[in-house]
Order: C-alpha cells, then structure tokens, then sequence
C-alpha cells in the first residue's frame, strides 16, 4: 500500500512556483488600431496604453481607442473611434470601427488609398469546441461628393477570427502581412457607397456563418479598404464596421433532456426499489 506524505509548506511553495515559472508566458491583449492613407504602404497606429499616441483622454485598456490622421491639410481629417469588449468578459467577442468619420473642409481631396484596421486578441470567449455564429457587418451615411475611384463606388470590408491569437494575424494586406495560426473569415463584403447629387442617405451589408472554435483564446480583426477615395468639398462619410463571434445555443431539445436526466435516474432507481418491495 501507498502512503502519501505531507509536503512542507516551503516545499510546496517553491513546487508552485516552479509550475508558475515553467509556464510560458500570458500575452496581454493590446487593442490596435492602424490607418494608412496610401494603399497599406505604410500605417500611423494607435494602441489601448493611455500613451499619447491613443488620442483624447486615454485610459489604458478600457478598450477603446481614438486616433486621427490629416489629408490634404489640417482641415481635412478621417477619425477612427474603435473598441473592442474583450477587457469586459462578456460571454461573446466584438471588436468595432465605430463612428470612421471623414470630414473634408477644404478644396476637393483627389482620390487615395485608405485602409483601416483594428484588432484586438486574448477573446477567450466563445469557448473551445463552441459552435458560434460568426458575423460581419458594415452600415455609414454618405453626403453628397464622396466617390470610392470605381464605377459602382463600391469599397471593401473584412472580418477575420485568428485562433493564434495574434493581433493582426489573418489579414491579407498590402505589407506587412501579419502571420497568426488558423484563420477563419465570413469573406471579403463589397458595399456600395451611394453617389449622391444632394443630401445624404443610408446605406449597410452584413454576412455571416457557423464555425466551431478549435481553440480560445484567439484575436478579432476587421478592415475597411478604399481603392481611391475623393472627396469634393465640404463632403462627408461615416462608417461603422462589427466584427463578432457569439456561441449558438444548443437545441432546446437537447438543454431539456440534459435537464431531465437526473430526475430519470432518480424515477428508474424509485421503481426498482418498489419493485424489490
């Protein structure tokens, strides 16, 4: 027979500690967002640190990040807010590009390549072997001069779920391309922008589809892609784009069987003993 002897409380501490050590270390989720006004060539990014380059009053990872570039001067400007609801652990993952607003108070802006993007990683829900539902979607109002440098006026929006977990990791871009583990996306959303003589109107698109997720945690990225945007003076565009990733439940057949077993057994192991009397 086995006996088993009490560890020492040193001994015991120092085994934890070995274990604590050994193990490889827990990346911390880092809210990016990245804005390029030349194609992908290069990016001005903005992180959720509270440093200075986060824009407004940072907080460092409230999940929420600011950042702005100028074009064409300073009076002409795209802002980005985007968040993410990883830091709430909530019991579905979302990342946004909320409230993309370009606002030209110049003389006309000649069409450019714009491409933003925002990631964010350590979604640890849904969990491992969950199916979810992953879903896409785009809405903005247009005013009246905004074209998009093709003949429909139609722009690009992405989504990507990178179960590496890396920020970035999934998106296929001009450089630099971000390698990440498996990748799954709900495709590639033209939307139409509308071109306008006067006014302004609505417009949106969504997409989505199930996946079962191979392995939590893992990282949320979308991305808006502009071929050749203009903008005429006194033009305005807003967008939002929502990347999200939510468990489907069960069949209610299944979650009231799951219910019921116990008190199955229990009428079975009932029966018996009357059965026996």
């Amino acid at each position: 027979m086995l006996r088993f002897r009490r560890l020492s409380p040193i001994l015991t501490a120092a085994l934890v500690a070995a274990v604590i050590l050994g193990a490889p270390p827990q990346s911390q989720a880092v809210l990016t967002l990245r804005i390029s006004t030349n194609g992908g060539a290069s990016f001005t990014q903005f992180t959720d640190t509270g440093a200075g380059n986060e824009g407004g009053t940072a907080i460092a990872g409230d999940g929420v990040v600011i950042g702005s570039v100028n074009v064409n001067g300073v009076l002409a400007r795209i802002d980005v807010t985007s968040s993410s609801n990883q830091v709430s652990g909530a019991d579905f993952a979302q990342i946004q590009q909320v409230h993309l607003d370009f606002n030209n108070r110049t003389s006309a802006i000649a069409a450019f390549g714009l491409v933003v993007q925002v990631s964010d990683n350590n979604f640890a829900s849904p969990t491992t072997g969950t199916p979810a539902l992953f879903s896409s979607s785009v809405s903005g109002t247009v005013g009246t001069g905004v074209g998009t440098g093709v003949g429909v006026n139609v722009s690009t929006f992405r989504s990507v779920v990178d179960f590496g977990n890396v920020v970035l990791g999934g998106l296929v871009t001009n450089p630099p391309v971000v390698p990440g583990g498996p990748t799954d996306t709900t495709g590639l959303q033209a939307f139409v922008v509308p071109l306008l003589g006067i006014g302004t109107a609505d417009f949106g698109d969504s997409t989505s589809k199930t996946i079962v997720v191979p392995n939590a945690p893992f990282s949320l990225s979308n991305e808006f892609r502009f071929t050749g945007l203009s903008l005429a003076s006194g033009a305005s565009l807003q967008l939002t784009g929502t990347t999200q990733l939510t468990a489907v439940p069960g069949p209610a057949g299944l979650v009231l069987a799951a219910v019921g077993l116990p008190f199955l057994a229990f009428g079975r192991r009932w029966m018996g003993r009357r059965k026996q009397a």
